[in-house]
Protein backbone atom coordinates (compact mmCIF):
# COMPACT_ATOMS: atom_id res chain seq x y z
CA UNK A 1 0.00 0.00 0.00
CA UNK A 2 1.06 3.33 -0.37
CA UNK A 3 -0.71 6.10 1.81
CA UNK A 4 -0.98 10.03 0.39
CA UNK A 5 0.83 11.08 3.37
CA UNK A 6 3.18 9.51 6.30
CA UNK A 7 3.50 11.29 9.56
CA UNK A 8 5.96 11.55 11.43
CA UNK A 9 5.57 12.50 14.98
CA UNK A 10 2.33 11.46 17.67
CA UNK A 11 2.54 14.94 19.47
CA UNK A 12 -0.53 17.72 18.93
CA UNK A 13 1.18 18.94 15.83
CA UNK A 14 1.49 15.30 14.48
CA UNK A 15 -1.86 14.37 15.48
CA UNK A 16 -3.76 17.06 14.02
CA UNK A 17 -2.13 17.15 10.65
CA UNK A 18 -2.97 13.51 10.38
CA UNK A 19 -6.53 14.14 11.67
CA UNK A 20 -6.93 17.12 9.25
CA UNK A 21 -5.76 14.99 6.51
CA UNK A 22 -7.43 11.44 6.86
CA UNK A 23 -10.72 14.33 7.18
CA UNK A 24 -10.00 15.56 3.80
CA UNK A 25 -9.87 12.74 1.98
CA UNK A 26 -6.33 11.63 2.15
CA UNK A 27 -4.85 8.05 3.01
CA UNK A 28 -2.86 8.72 6.27
CA UNK A 29 -0.70 6.92 8.32
CA UNK A 30 1.09 8.09 11.17
CA UNK A 31 3.87 7.21 13.45
CA UNK A 32 5.21 7.69 16.88
CA UNK A 33 8.03 6.09 18.19
CA UNK A 34 7.10 6.28 22.03
CA UNK A 35 3.39 6.85 22.94
CA UNK A 36 1.59 9.28 22.06
CA UNK A 37 1.35 12.87 23.41
CA UNK A 38 4.70 11.83 25.17
CA UNK A 39 7.02 14.31 24.62
CA UNK A 40 6.37 18.03 24.68
CA UNK A 41 3.17 17.81 24.07
CA UNK A 42 2.19 16.87 27.38
CA UNK A 43 5.16 18.50 29.34
CA UNK A 44 3.81 22.13 28.72
CA UNK A 45 3.10 24.77 31.62
CA UNK A 46 -0.99 23.16 30.45
CA UNK A 47 -2.04 26.52 29.17
CA UNK A 48 -3.67 27.61 25.79
CA UNK A 49 -3.49 31.42 25.61
CA UNK A 50 -2.25 34.35 23.48
CA UNK A 51 1.01 34.91 24.35
CA UNK A 52 0.67 38.16 26.55
CA UNK A 53 4.42 38.48 26.87
CA UNK A 54 4.76 38.52 23.15
CA UNK A 55 3.84 42.38 23.53
CA UNK A 56 7.68 43.52 24.30
CA UNK A 57 8.71 41.71 21.30
CA UNK A 58 6.05 43.48 18.81
CA UNK A 59 4.55 39.91 17.56
CA UNK A 60 1.46 41.34 17.37
CA UNK A 61 0.06 39.24 14.23
CA UNK A 62 1.16 35.62 16.37
CA UNK A 63 -0.48 37.07 19.44
CA UNK A 64 -3.63 37.68 17.55
CA UNK A 65 -3.63 34.45 15.70
CA UNK A 66 -3.18 33.13 19.28
CA UNK A 67 -5.98 34.99 20.58
CA UNK A 68 -8.34 33.65 17.90
CA UNK A 69 -7.76 29.91 18.10
CA UNK A 70 -7.45 30.29 22.09
CA UNK A 71 -11.34 31.27 21.70
CA UNK A 72 -12.30 28.37 19.11
CA UNK A 73 -11.10 25.90 21.44
CA UNK A 74 -13.11 27.15 24.53
CA UNK A 75 -15.96 27.49 22.66
CA UNK A 76 -15.57 23.64 20.69
CA UNK A 77 -13.78 21.67 23.74
CA UNK A 78 -14.90 23.00 26.84
CA UNK A 79 -13.92 19.59 28.63
CA UNK A 80 -10.40 20.39 27.24
CA UNK A 81 -9.86 23.92 27.29
CA UNK A 82 -11.31 26.30 30.27
CA UNK A 83 -11.02 30.00 31.18
CA UNK A 84 -8.66 30.93 33.80
CA UNK A 85 -8.24 34.43 35.38
CA UNK A 86 -4.59 35.29 35.77
CA UNK A 87 -2.97 38.45 38.39
CA UNK A 88 0.04 39.91 37.39
CA UNK A 89 1.26 41.78 41.18
CA UNK A 90 3.95 44.83 40.48
CA UNK A 91 6.53 45.34 42.94
CA UNK A 92 8.94 48.56 43.51
CA UNK A 93 11.88 47.86 41.37
CA UNK A 94 9.90 45.82 38.35
CA UNK A 95 11.48 46.01 35.00
CA UNK A 96 7.88 46.29 34.02
CA UNK A 97 6.29 48.80 35.91
CA UNK A 98 2.24 48.94 36.96
CA UNK A 99 1.68 51.81 34.38
CA UNK A 100 3.35 48.90 31.67
CA UNK A 101 0.95 46.41 32.91
CA UNK A 102 -2.53 48.62 32.89
CA UNK A 103 -1.53 49.35 29.21
CA UNK A 104 -0.33 45.51 28.59
CA UNK A 105 -3.35 44.33 29.63
CA UNK A 106 -5.50 46.64 27.62
CA UNK A 107 -3.76 46.52 24.39
CA UNK A 108 -3.85 42.48 24.78
CA UNK A 109 -7.95 42.49 25.25
CA UNK A 110 -7.91 44.82 22.19
CA UNK A 111 -5.69 42.53 20.02
CA UNK A 112 -8.17 39.53 21.22
CA UNK A 113 -11.49 41.56 19.73
CA UNK A 114 -14.38 39.97 19.61
CA UNK A 115 -12.46 36.83 20.51
CA UNK A 116 -11.56 38.12 24.47
CA UNK A 117 -12.25 35.71 27.25
CA UNK A 118 -12.91 37.90 30.09
CA UNK A 119 -12.19 41.94 31.09
CA UNK A 120 -9.33 43.19 32.17
CA UNK A 121 -9.10 44.81 36.08
CA UNK A 122 -6.87 47.12 37.49
CA UNK A 123 -6.50 46.17 41.09
CA UNK A 124 -4.84 48.13 43.97
CA UNK A 125 -2.33 46.91 46.47
CA UNK A 126 -4.93 46.07 48.73
CA UNK A 127 -7.19 44.16 46.48
CA UNK A 128 -4.24 42.38 45.34
CA UNK A 129 -3.72 41.00 48.85
CA UNK A 130 -7.14 40.16 49.36
CA UNK A 131 -7.50 37.75 45.99
CA UNK A 132 -3.87 36.61 46.94
CA UNK A 133 -3.30 35.59 50.68
CA UNK A 134 0.24 35.30 51.82
CA UNK A 135 1.62 37.29 48.87
CA UNK A 136 4.53 39.38 49.68
CA UNK A 137 3.25 42.75 50.87
CA UNK A 138 6.38 44.39 51.17
CA UNK A 139 7.23 47.20 48.09
CA UNK A 140 3.69 45.68 46.39
CA UNK A 141 2.34 48.57 44.14
CA UNK A 142 -0.51 46.79 42.57
CA UNK A 143 -1.55 44.66 40.27
CA UNK A 144 -3.39 43.69 36.66
CA UNK A 145 -5.97 40.63 36.27
CA UNK A 146 -6.92 39.37 32.81
CA UNK A 147 -7.63 36.16 31.38
CA UNK A 148 -6.39 33.54 29.18
CA UNK A 149 -6.99 29.64 29.35
CA UNK A 150 -6.39 25.93 30.86
CA UNK A 151 -6.06 23.14 28.76
CA UNK A 152 -5.62 19.22 29.45
CA UNK A 153 -2.50 18.93 26.82
CA UNK A 154 -2.44 15.34 27.07
CA UNK A 155 -5.71 14.59 26.47
CA UNK A 156 -6.66 17.20 23.43
CA UNK A 157 -3.26 15.14 21.78
CA UNK A 158 -5.37 11.79 22.73
CA UNK A 159 -8.51 13.58 21.02
CA UNK A 160 -7.16 13.71 17.87
CA UNK A 161 -5.65 10.21 17.82
CA UNK A 162 -8.61 8.83 17.90
CA UNK A 163 -10.51 11.35 15.79
CA UNK A 164 -7.24 10.44 12.84
CA UNK A 165 -8.54 6.80 13.31
CA UNK A 166 -12.52 7.60 13.04
CA UNK A 167 -11.36 9.32 10.06
CA UNK A 168 -9.59 6.06 8.79
CA UNK A 169 -6.21 6.99 8.98
CA UNK A 170 -3.62 4.13 10.60
CA UNK A 171 -2.09 5.36 14.04
CA UNK A 172 1.24 3.49 15.02
CA UNK A 173 2.72 4.07 18.68
CA UNK A 174 6.00 2.69 19.44
CA UNK A 175 7.28 2.75 15.66
CA UNK A 176 10.52 4.34 14.98
CA UNK A 177 11.38 5.73 11.87
CA UNK A 178 15.20 4.33 11.00
CA UNK A 179 15.57 5.49 7.38
CA UNK A 180 13.70 6.96 4.59
CA UNK A 181 13.35 5.35 1.17
CA UNK A 182 14.10 7.39 -1.48
CA UNK A 183 13.76 7.18 -5.59
CA UNK A 184 15.63 9.53 -8.02
CA UNK A 185 16.75 10.97 -4.65
CA UNK A 186 13.40 11.78 -3.44
CA UNK A 187 11.54 10.32 -0.16
CA UNK A 188 8.60 8.02 -1.05
CA UNK A 189 8.82 6.19 2.62
CA UNK A 190 10.58 5.00 5.70
CA UNK A 191 11.58 2.00 7.94
CA UNK A 192 10.67 1.40 10.93
CA UNK A 193 11.08 -0.71 13.51
CA UNK A 194 9.07 -2.03 16.32
CA UNK A 195 10.17 -2.82 20.06
CA UNK A 196 9.88 -6.74 19.00
CA UNK A 197 12.53 -5.46 16.58
CA UNK A 198 10.05 -6.38 14.21
CA UNK A 199 11.14 -4.13 10.72
CA UNK A 200 8.53 -2.95 8.05
CA UNK A 201 8.60 -0.32 5.36
CA UNK A 202 5.79 2.36 5.07
CA UNK A 203 5.08 3.97 1.49
CA UNK A 204 3.94 7.54 0.91
CA UNK A 205 3.27 10.40 -1.74
CA UNK A 206 4.38 12.96 1.14
CA UNK A 207 6.12 12.62 4.55
CA UNK A 208 5.22 15.40 7.16
CA UNK A 209 7.84 15.13 10.45
CA UNK A 210 6.34 16.80 13.46
CA UNK A 211 9.00 15.35 15.71
CA UNK A 212 9.49 18.76 17.37
CA UNK A 213 12.79 17.85 19.90
CA UNK A 214 13.88 15.08 17.79
CA UNK A 215 13.79 17.43 14.20
CA UNK A 216 17.49 17.89 14.00
CA UNK A 217 18.11 13.48 14.47
CA UNK A 218 15.50 13.60 11.64
CA UNK A 219 17.39 15.96 9.29
CA UNK A 220 20.27 13.95 9.89
CA UNK A 221 18.55 10.34 9.40
CA UNK A 222 17.59 11.99 5.66
CA UNK A 223 21.27 13.79 5.26
CA UNK A 224 24.07 13.26 7.34
CA UNK A 225 24.95 16.31 6.20
CA UNK A 226 22.18 18.71 7.31
CA UNK A 227 22.70 21.27 9.86
CA UNK A 228 20.30 21.50 12.34
CA UNK A 229 16.75 22.95 12.40
CA UNK A 230 15.61 23.55 15.77
CA UNK A 231 17.40 25.41 18.58
CA UNK A 232 16.37 23.54 21.76
CA UNK A 233 15.32 24.82 25.24
CA UNK A 234 14.17 22.96 28.37
CA UNK A 235 11.21 24.16 30.42
CA UNK A 236 11.48 22.61 33.89
CA UNK A 237 7.72 22.39 36.14
CA UNK A 238 7.17 21.48 39.58
CA UNK A 239 3.73 20.47 40.81
CA UNK A 240 3.17 20.91 44.33
CA UNK A 241 0.50 18.74 46.28
CA UNK A 242 -1.36 22.24 47.54
CA UNK A 243 -2.87 25.11 46.32
CA UNK A 244 -0.56 28.24 46.43
CA UNK A 245 -3.32 30.42 45.54
CA UNK A 246 -7.12 30.49 44.63
CA UNK A 247 -6.01 32.43 41.21
CA UNK A 248 -2.72 32.02 38.85
CA UNK A 249 -0.42 34.39 38.89
CA UNK A 250 1.92 35.25 35.99
CA UNK A 251 5.39 36.84 37.72
CA UNK A 252 8.87 38.36 36.81
CA UNK A 253 11.82 36.39 38.23
CA UNK A 254 14.32 37.80 40.05
CA UNK A 255 17.01 36.29 38.72
CA UNK A 256 16.77 36.72 35.01
CA UNK A 257 13.55 38.44 34.85
CA UNK A 258 11.98 35.98 32.80
CA UNK A 259 8.14 35.17 33.14
CA UNK A 260 6.80 32.56 35.23
CA UNK A 261 3.53 30.93 36.15
CA UNK A 262 2.16 29.82 39.72
CA UNK A 263 -1.52 28.33 38.78
CA UNK A 264 -3.87 26.26 40.28
CA UNK A 265 -4.11 22.65 39.18
CA UNK A 266 -6.03 19.88 39.36
CA UNK A 267 -8.13 19.93 42.21
CA UNK A 268 -5.50 20.71 45.16
CA UNK A 269 -2.19 20.86 43.41
CA UNK A 270 -0.45 24.01 42.08
CA UNK A 271 1.74 23.90 39.03
CA UNK A 272 4.98 26.38 38.96
CA UNK A 273 6.89 27.17 35.81
CA UNK A 274 8.76 27.42 33.61
CA UNK A 275 12.30 27.63 33.54
CA UNK A 276 13.74 28.47 29.53
CA UNK A 277 17.73 27.24 29.43
CA UNK A 278 19.54 25.97 26.28
CA UNK A 279 19.61 22.05 25.78
CA UNK A 280 22.37 20.74 23.54
CA UNK A 281 21.99 16.87 24.41
CA UNK A 282 19.99 13.93 23.22
CA UNK A 283 16.27 15.08 23.22
CA UNK A 284 15.94 11.14 24.80
CA UNK A 285 17.65 12.34 27.99
CA UNK A 286 16.34 15.50 29.44
CA UNK A 287 15.76 15.45 33.04
CA UNK A 288 15.09 17.60 36.03
CA UNK A 289 18.33 19.21 37.29
CA UNK A 290 18.50 20.39 41.33
CA UNK A 291 19.30 24.11 40.15
CA UNK A 292 16.10 24.28 37.80
CA UNK A 293 14.03 23.32 41.27
CA UNK A 294 16.03 25.82 43.42
CA UNK A 295 15.04 28.40 41.25
CA UNK A 296 11.62 27.72 40.79
CA UNK A 297 10.94 27.81 44.75
CA UNK A 298 13.43 29.96 45.71
CA UNK A 299 11.50 32.67 43.37
CA UNK A 300 8.33 31.21 44.78
CA UNK A 301 9.44 31.78 48.24
CA UNK A 302 10.17 35.85 47.33
CA UNK A 303 6.57 35.41 46.40
CA UNK A 304 4.93 33.38 49.05
CA UNK A 305 7.36 33.89 52.22
CA UNK A 306 4.98 32.45 54.27
CA UNK A 307 4.69 28.89 52.79
CA UNK A 308 7.12 26.06 53.29
CA UNK A 309 8.02 24.98 50.03
CA UNK A 310 11.22 22.92 51.51
CA UNK A 311 9.74 19.29 51.76
CA UNK A 312 10.95 17.97 48.14
CA UNK A 313 10.37 14.51 48.83
CA UNK A 314 6.32 15.83 47.73
CA UNK A 315 7.02 17.80 44.93
CA UNK A 316 6.53 15.87 41.19
CA UNK A 317 8.52 17.54 38.28
CA UNK A 318 8.41 16.92 34.60
CA UNK A 319 11.07 18.39 32.22
CA UNK A 320 10.03 19.20 28.35
CA UNK A 321 12.04 20.57 25.39
CA UNK A 322 10.93 23.52 23.30
CA UNK A 323 11.75 23.19 19.57
CA UNK A 324 12.77 26.67 18.42
CA UNK A 325 13.16 28.36 15.04
CA UNK A 326 17.22 28.66 15.39
CA UNK A 327 18.18 32.27 16.40
CA UNK A 328 20.43 33.45 18.42
CA UNK A 329 19.86 35.35 21.41
CA UNK A 330 18.07 34.87 25.34
CA UNK A 331 16.32 31.58 25.02
CA UNK A 332 13.12 33.57 26.48
CA UNK A 333 13.41 36.00 23.17
CA UNK A 334 13.06 33.67 20.92
CA UNK A 335 10.43 33.54 18.54
CA UNK A 336 7.46 31.19 19.10
CA UNK A 337 6.48 31.43 15.36
CA UNK A 338 6.94 28.19 13.01
CA UNK A 339 7.72 27.57 9.41
CA UNK A 340 7.38 25.22 7.61
CA UNK A 341 10.25 23.43 5.75
CA UNK A 342 11.34 21.00 2.88
CA UNK A 343 14.72 19.43 2.38
CA UNK A 344 16.19 18.68 -1.05
CA UNK A 345 14.33 14.99 -0.76
CA UNK A 346 11.30 16.23 -0.55
CA UNK A 347 11.00 15.80 3.56
CA UNK A 348 8.56 18.41 5.26
CA UNK A 349 8.87 19.45 8.26
CA UNK A 350 7.13 21.66 11.11
CA UNK A 351 9.58 23.78 12.98
CA UNK A 352 8.85 25.79 15.82
CA UNK A 353 5.59 27.41 16.81
CA UNK A 354 3.37 27.07 20.30
CA UNK A 355 0.39 24.78 21.12
CA UNK A 356 -1.98 27.60 21.02
CA UNK A 357 -1.80 27.70 17.21
CA UNK A 358 -0.73 23.81 16.18
CA UNK A 359 -3.74 24.23 14.13
CA UNK A 360 -2.78 27.09 11.87
CA UNK A 361 0.83 25.07 11.91
CA UNK A 362 -1.27 21.93 10.49
CA UNK A 363 -3.16 23.87 7.81
CA UNK A 364 0.57 25.48 6.64
CA UNK A 365 1.82 21.88 6.53
CA UNK A 366 -1.16 20.51 4.71
CA UNK A 367 -1.17 23.46 2.23
CA UNK A 368 2.85 23.00 1.24
CA UNK A 369 1.71 19.20 0.91
CA UNK A 370 -1.17 19.20 -0.86
CA UNK A 371 -2.57 22.77 -1.41
CA UNK A 372 -4.83 22.68 0.58
CA UNK A 373 -6.16 26.40 2.21
CA UNK A 374 -8.16 26.02 4.47
CA UNK A 375 -9.37 24.26 7.44
CA UNK A 376 -12.76 22.83 8.74
CA UNK A 377 -14.16 25.91 11.21
CA UNK A 378 -14.87 23.17 13.81
CA UNK A 379 -12.01 20.91 15.45
CA UNK A 380 -14.18 17.82 15.65
CA UNK A 381 -16.84 16.62 13.31
CA UNK A 382 -19.84 15.94 15.01
CA UNK A 383 -19.64 12.39 14.39
CA UNK A 384 -16.12 12.38 15.75
CA UNK A 385 -15.53 11.65 19.86
CA UNK A 386 -13.84 14.81 21.54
Amino acid sequence: MVYDLLVIGGGINGSSIAHFAARAGFKVCMVEKNDFASGTSSKSSKLMHGGIRYLEQFQFHLIREALRERWIHLQQVPQRVQPLAFIIPVYEGDRRTLWMMKLGVLLYDWLAGKYKVGKHEFLSRQAVLERLPGLRPEGLKGGVLYYDAQMDDRALVLDHVHAARDCGAAVLDHTEVTAFIKENGRVTGAAVRRPSGETFEIHARKIIAAVGPWSNQLVHIDDTSSSDVVRLTKGVHLIYPARLAKEALLVAARHDRRIFFIIPWRESETLIGTTDTDFRENPDQVSVEEKDISYLLEETRRIFPGIRLEERSHIATFAGLRPLLRHEGAPSRVSREHSILETASGLILVIGGKYTTYRVMARDALRHAFGIKHLPDEIFSKNQRS
